[in-house]
């Protein structure tokens, strides 16, 4: 599947740049270990071109070229002659060498410039030691300078006359799907709202499906559409759908009408946490994301509010705000925000600067945690509400960073099968410059349903590229200072929600790293970050007449959790078998944690004890 999205920030979509062209090498090594064969005994290769437009020419396409050697592969014979063709009548070639081991990934980028309207597809073929060959062809990009032009508006018509009249409210950040009917299963557009509703994408000629919903025209995903949200389409159009035939240099203009429900039943608030490693005596920030995972399906007319607590690690402590509103009050580790949207999308964000003091020591585990009341709405799922974030104390760090929310159980990082993921790519410019463009690239887990990827926080505007499992985040104009000149504004990020494939079993690995590229330089590599399916885990819930409570997960590696279904506060304890006491902890708005990651590997007693007396008792087994 190829797709384009334009995001869209309240400071607008800004202009797009030539890269220079670039070439590099990303080599990792093994990761299993097999008996020694002295050969390579296969090789794949896989062919992706991305473009940030296919209206313009000349027209700057940059083609990932990757793939894999299997058997045993040596850094000084076994070396990879690719060769790649554009499409276009121009090829180039090259010699890339691997590092060792049974089982390696290697991967290069072109950067190539289409001059011609037409219709064009890059291949390339592999060559290793002993004469195996293996090739790859990309999904077929088409470029012309005579596209259409589609605008339009999302909005609340109040009325229900179906024009947009003046004062009333345009719905924001909401997705509008572009599906081409020649190729539904291949080829999407989309392009967001921006703060006032407003739509607008260039279109190659030809026949679309256009929607401001892609669930609903998907049935077969597994999320509810419309169904769950606050706001439902009205009959302009019928159905919510649009079929347009574009022809060259035309204007079109379709707008979507919506109206509000009479009442939200549930609106399930997700709790996600990041941090960047920290350093003794240095400050870092933790980054808090609350809101409705399926943000731009539970848009609602309704009032929501919450209460948003980021309990820091004790060797943490509060030095103000990076992005984001201010907290309501700080209260020695605890830092709160009572925070009201009003009839807006729950979407909150906040990057908090924190100071590590020098009573920590190199290598340990410093561990915050996040947890966001429910509205005043029903919340279907309580177990999401919180979140906790670990990160080692280290000499020196990259501030170029991935993380993954939920990091999951154990170094495996386990996870259930139906686990939200959301990833927070993180940049800052280390240069002596501002970086005027930053393009950050990941290539998701083939595990990974790229149907499920959707944004929810830029720090700047940006446009997304997707092509089979490559994302491509490209930030035009940022014009990022540098961390000398400016430390807190040479910093930014994106985060994005994915949903792993339906099915997988167990032991199945989620591996994600990324690489960011600051104008011509060479790309910084992130590091790696791995999530692996145990559909094991679970949640215990616990009740009695006068309390109910959930504890989780089970088994669990350096971080156990438990709340109170009313918020009720309690205090946890956990006791060996032998019935000592190892950790205990106070609960914060009915919800605690107990950092475990030193209990040797067994099972543990857990109790929560009211502040009436009523006990609640369960098993955890702690596994390392």
């Amino acid at each position: 599947m190829v797709t384009k999205t334009i995001f869209h920030s309240k400071k607008g979509l800004m202009k797009n740049k030539l890269l220079f062209s670039t070439i590099f090498i990303v080599l990792l090594s093994a990761f299993r270990t097999e008996k020694a064969n002295a050969q390579v005994t296969g090789v794949t290769v896989s062919v992706t071109d991305s473009v940030y437009t296919y209206c313009t020419l000349p027209n700057p396409a940059q083609v990932l070229v990757s793939g894999t050697l299997t058997g045993t592969i040596t850094a000084t014979n076994d070396t990879v002659f690719l060769y790649v063709n554009f499409g276009d009548g121009s090829d180039t070639s090259l010699y890339l060498l691997t590092t060792t081991g049974t089982f390696v990934y290697w991967g290069t980028y072109f950067n190539h410039t289409y001059t011609l309207p037409g219709t064009y597809a890059s291949y390339a073929v592999a060559t290793v030691s002993g004469g195996l060959t293996g090739s790859g062809t990309a999904f077929p990009l088409t470029f012309s300078n005579t596209c259409a032009q589609l605008q339009g508006k999302l909005y609340i018509d109040a009325n229900t006359n179906c024009t947009p009249d003046a004062g009333e409210a345009g719905v924001a950040y909401v997705p509008v799907w572009l599906v081409n009917a020649a190729t539904p299963t291949d080829t999407v557009w989309a392009t967001f709202t921006d703060d006032t509703g407003y739509y607008a994408i260039d279109l190659l000629p030809g026949t679309y499906t256009i929607l401001a919903n892609r669930a609903s025209y998907y049935g077969w995903y597994w999320w509810g559409g419309y169904g769950g949200s606050g706001i439902t389409p009205t009959t302009c159009p019928a159905g919510g759908i649009y079929t347009l035939t574009a022809v060259s240099s035309a204007s079109y203009t379709e707008n979507f009408a919506f109206a509000c429900t009479t009442a939200m039943d549930t609106f399930d608030v997700k709790a996600t946490l990041g941090a960047n490693e920290f350093v003794r005596g240095d400050t870092t920030w933790v980054d808090v994301w609350t809101g409705d995972w399926w943000w731009y399906w539970d848009y609602t007319c309704a009032s929501l509010s919450s209460t948003i607590t980021l309990t820091l690690d004790p060797h943490l402590h509060y030095a103000g705000m990076n992005e984001g509103p201010a907290p309501t009050s700080v209260s020695g580790s605890v830092v709160t925000w009572d925070y009201t949207t009003g009839s807006d999308i729950f979407n909150f964000f906040a990057e908090v600067r924190v100071y590590c003091d020098s009573a920590s020591t190199l290598g340990e585990s410093l561990c915050n945690t996040v947890y966001a009341t429910p509205t005043a709405l029903i919340d279907p799922d309580l177990a999401n509400n919180t979140d906790t974030h670990c990160g080692t104390v280290l000499s020196s760090w990259d501030p170029n960073e991935l993380a993954v929310s939920p990091q999951g159980t154990g170094t495996p990082g386990y996870i259930n099968n139906e686990t939200a993921l959301s990833y927070n790519i993180r940049f800052q410019n280390t240069g002596t410059a501002p970086a005027n463009n930053i393009t950050v690239n990941d290539t998701l887990s083939t595990n990974i349903d790229m149907n499920t990827l959707h944004v929810l926080k830029s720090s700047a505007p940006v446009e997304m590229y997707v092509a089979g499992n490559v994302v491509k985040f490209r930030f035009s104009d940022i014009n990022l200072p540098d961390s000398a000149a400016n430390p807190s504004g040479s910093i930014g990020n994106i985060v994005f929600g994915v949903l792993p494939k339906p099915g997988l079993a167990a032991g199945t690995p989620i591996p994600n790293s990324a690489s960011i590229y600051f104008d011509y330089n060479q790309p910084v590599i992130t590091n790696s970050v791995l999530n692996t399916i145990n559909n094991a885990l679970g949640v215990v819930h616990l009740s009695s007449v006068s309390m109910t409570a959930t504890v989780y997960p089970n088994p669990a590696d350096n971080i156990v959790y438990a709340k109170t279904d009313d918020k009720s506060d309690f205090t946890m304890t956990m006791m060996d078998m032998l019935g000592r006491s190892v950790a205990a902890n106070k609960s914060i708005s009915g919800s605690a944690v107990v950092n475990t990651q030193s209990l040797p590997t067994g099972i543990y007693i857990v109790t929560l004890t009211n502040s009436t007396g009523k006990v609640l008792t369960t098993k955890v087994t702690i596994e390392h």
